[in-house]
């Protein structure tokens, strides 16, 4: 975020800034799911049966996926 401020600020051209900008989006969205897939397979698990968890988290994942 810091270089996209000084792009800014450097009065940088546009679509460079737009790039960075998507760039920083698409990694977030990537260690999101990263994030929510763990939370899913790991965190959950503990509370509920294993073998129903698995059937469900890929069908989770698709949602998650259509949301981003």
């Amino acid at each position: 975020m810091n270089a996209v401020s000084q792009m800014i600020q450097d009065d940088k051209y546009c679509i460079f800034i737009s790039q960075q900008i998507r760039a920083i989006n698409g990694s977030l969205r990537s260690v999101d799911e990263l994030i929510l897939e763990h939370h899913l397979k790991i965190c959950c698990r503990s509370k509920n049966n294993a073998l129903e968890l698995d059937n469900n988290v890929s069908q989770i994942l698709k949602v998650f996926h259509k949301w981003n």
